[in-house]
């Protein structure tokens, strides 16, 4: 294995024991938990991935409409708050593990992937594995994005 490959292998599994540790209990309990507030976002997404998985997989209908949703007319999910992209992709995942732990995994490899994109900007800039690890740090766990966590996968 190079040298860059076991920095990126370390970097990455520093990333992610920091996102572990700041989503605890949520990381201890992936299926169960949930981080957020009754009225964010967070539960609406999940709805979303529950929902494509449905009718994708289940229904073998199209998701990006939902009938019973402002019923007679129905609901066109192409406008809604989540790209239909993502949950069409995770569809397979949701139905393997359910729709909370896939949200809590979205959200923790979102996290891990922000840091480690800053840290391979930084390496690109200067080559510091510490300056990487803290940019990677304080980028993905900022306190604006602290607050989104909690209900925006986007």
């Amino acid at each position: 294995m190079s040298r860059n490959n076991l920095t990126s292998v370390w970097a990455l599994l520093v990333f992610l024991g920091i996102t572990l540790f700041f989503t605890y209990p949520m990381s201890l309990h992936p299926a169960e938990l949930v981080l957020g507030r009754p009225f964010d976002d967070v539960f609406e997404h999940i709805w979303f991935l529950q929902w494509f998985k449905h009718a994708l997989l289940d229904l073998q209908v199209s998701p990006f409409f939902q009938p019973d949703i402002f019923y007679p007319k129905g609901w066109d999910l192409g406008f809604a708050s989540l790209p239909p992209l993502l949950p069409s992709l995770v569809a397979p995942l949701t139905a393997i593990v359910g729709p909370v732990a896939t949200y809590n995994f979205l959200l923790i490899a979102s996290t891990v992937g922000a840091a480690y994109g800053v840290f391979l900007l930084v390496q690109a800039m200067d080559g510091s594995f510490i300056s990487g690890i803290f940019a990677g740090v304080a980028y993905a766990f900022y306190p604006n994005r602290q607050v989104y966590m909690q209900g925006f996968l986007n």
